[in-house]
């Protein structure tokens, strides 16, 4: 609720707790509104254009009840507000910590397809934090473009891609290019039986939306380590 000025997000020590503190240069409320405010409907604010459900803070209030932590807050109306969550402070041991496999024996050659800008960018990001090399594109004939004669090791593509070309398609023609079994994976919203059982005739991997990030580090360590093979 601020259309001038900013948002600052500060995290505070505060009589032995940290918190999350949430300032705006908004509206802001009187004391008789902040004292109704976390209740369920309650929209106090003086701009139509903010539109909302008033469900929000009375949402963050019982959640935090319920995880035995404190929300607070203060509001000053023509001036703004500051909403803040408290985070308990913990202790851990040193013997505790585990190190973790690496994420791939070595890095990977992908072959990545999606018609998603930003999803797309989001796992290419995702994979070449850990060490692997992304050719992104957003169809099946750009992507095959940018491989040019190099094979990769491994081909990601999404099920739906504009102008009604599928992952599966652009899968296949890399695969007639390429390698009869090159690894690919297919990411899909659709749960349907039938699509999981095409892909498993074709010894296709399937990793479902909303995508989970150990499921694909998994995913790639077999593949890494049958490539070592």
């Amino acid at each position: 609720h601020t259309s001038a000025g900013g948002v600052l997000v500060a995290l505070r020590h505060r009589q032995g707790c940290y918190w999350i503190e949430i300032w705006d240069s908004g509206v802001g409320m009187n004391r008789s509104q902040s004292e109704l405010i976390a209740q369920e409907f309650a929209q106090f604010s003086a701009e139509s254009n903010m539109p909302g459900s008033g469900l929000g803070l009375s949402m963050v209030a019982k959640t935090a009840a319920l995880l035995g932590l404190r929300v607070r807050m203060c509001s000053r109306a023509g001036r703004g507000s500051m909403f803040a969550l408290e985070l308990p402070l913990v202790q851990w041991q040193a013997d505790e910590l585990v190190a973790s496999e690496p994420v791939a024996p070595h890095a990977l050659r992908i072959g990545l397809v999606g018609d998603h800008d930003n999803a797309r960018l989001a796992l290419t990001l995702s994979l070449e934090a850990v060490g692997h090399q992304v050719i992104a594109a957003s169809t099946g004939a750009q992507l095959l473009g940018k491989l040019g004669a190099q094979a990769p090791d491994l081909v990601i593509a999404d099920n739906r891609l504009h102008g009604g070309e599928t992952g599966l398609q652009v899968i296949q023609r890399a695969r007639s290019l390429f390698l009869a079994d090159l690894p690919a994976l297919l990411i899909s919203g659709d749960t349907d039986p039938g699509l999981a059982d095409e892909l498993a005739a074709q010894g296709v991997g399937l990793r479902l939306k909303p995508l989970q990030w150990s499921e694909m580090e998994s995913y790639l360590r077999g593949i890494s380590r049958r490539r070592d093979l």
